[in-house]
């Protein structure tokens, strides 16, 4: 498999002159003292027998060549890495990924199909996550991981990472989440109240309710069967497991130290006000701020481009990049496709400009501001 798609990386290598060349590197400069992660999210599709590997490849070698100039500190993946958690599938995922094995460490979250053929989430099944992704497979991974929830597993996990002012936690948590485990991390954030934490998990806030709120912001799932929420799914019928919004509730709204919550999962449909959906599955973006009991903003973010350009290269290319500001309170969201940095077409744009694309947020006053590019 490894050589099946280190070809496929040379021939897309080979054929396109502008593959790693300087025109795909984004226009603005990184701020002195900052420092970038890299957030990736549903790339099931490229994993696919069938799937555009080669643009699983394109990100992470993107993110190698560009670690330097973009000061990117690490990677993080908000689950979805499969489509159908078949062996062959993972295989893929592991050539793509491991690109960036002593380079910089990766925080992996794991979706609902990477539990089970067809996204079913029929059974709690981590095996072969766990058995190509382990955390002694990067040694900079490895190092900052703090611990698990379960020995040998990672699908629940949390790192440390420390630059300048910026004391991370970074929590991995599993799709659908039990309540035990949620007992287990509310008792690991307790240990660190001097940490930011920063969840990274497959399902919080969707996209459907942004359309029907006063305010334009998405809300947290709760357990309602539609809409592709956690409760809609088997595994929901064999054992308890948390919404998002119980995950708000027993977990974050707990304590003062959460600053940011990660997902994809979610496509974005058209919703009428009864909650009805209209028309095909798409790019998917949404955003919230809450203060927690405790006083502290808490922004979730919701980002998807798994259904854009069909299946075989769902996605295309699509990332968000995370820039923390040396103030230790600002952090700037970028959303941008190398492959459409490429494409010279006047047309086509790298950057997302939608209302939740290219933004600043502040950790302390809860504020959110619009980039430019």
């Amino acid at each position: 498999m490894k050589t099946k798609l280190t070809s496929l990386f040379l021939l897309l290598s080979a054929v396109s002159p502008l593959w790693g060349a300087a025109s795909d590197a984004i226009e603005t400069p990184v701020d002195d003292g900052a420092f970038s992660v890299a957030w990736l999210t549903d790339t099931q599709y490229y994993t696919e027998p069938h799937g555009e590997i080669g643009v699983f490849l394109k990100l992470t070698d993107w993110i190698k060549r560009y670690q330097d100039e973009r000061n990117i500190q690490f990677m993080v993946h908000t689950g979805d890495i499969t489509d159908n958690n078949q062996p062959t599938e993972w295989s893929r995922a592991e050539e793509c990924i491991e690109v960036l094995a002593g380079e910089m460490p990766y925080f992996l979250a794991v979706g609902n199909h990477d539990m089970g053929p067809g996204g079913k989430a029929a059974e709690r099944d981590f095996s072969y996550f766990n058995e190509h992704f382990q955390a002694g497979d990067n040694p900079l991974t490895a190092n900052a991981l703090g611990g698990v929830y379960e020995a040998g597993h990672l699908e629940n996990a949390y790192y440390f990472y420390d630059y300048g002012q910026w004391h991370l936690m970074v929590l991995t948590l599993e799709f659908a989440t039990r309540p035990e485990v949620v007992e287990w991390a509310d008792e690991v954030v307790s240990m660190y109240p001097d940490r930011k934490v920063i969840l990274a998990t497959h399902d919080f806030v969707d996209y459907y309710t942004s359309q029907i709120t006063d305010d334009g912001m998405a809300l947290r799932s709760v357990h309602k069967p539609e809409h592709g929420w956690a409760a809609a799914y088997p595994i929901a019928k064999k054992e308890q497991i948390y919404s998002a919004e119980e995950v708000w509730q027993h977990l974050i709204n707990q304590h003062d130290n959460f600053i940011l919550t990660l997902n994809g999962h979610y496509g974005a449909k058209q919703v009428d006000e009864n909650g009805k959906e209209h028309g095909k599955s798409t790019y998917a973006s949404s955003y919230r701020v809450d203060q927690t009991a405790e006083g502290n903003y808490v922004h979730q973010i919701l980002f998807n481009p798994q259904f854009l350009w069909g299946t075989a290269a769902g996605g295309h290319g699509w990332m968000r990049l995370m820039e923390f500001q040396p103030d230790g309170e600002t952090i700037k969201f970028r959303t941008f496709s190398p492959f459409y940095a490429m494409d010279k077409d006047e047309e086509t744009s790298p950057y997302q400009e939608g209302e939740w694309e290219q933004f600043s947020v502040n950790i302390r006053t809860g504020e959110r501001s619009k980039l430019r590019k």
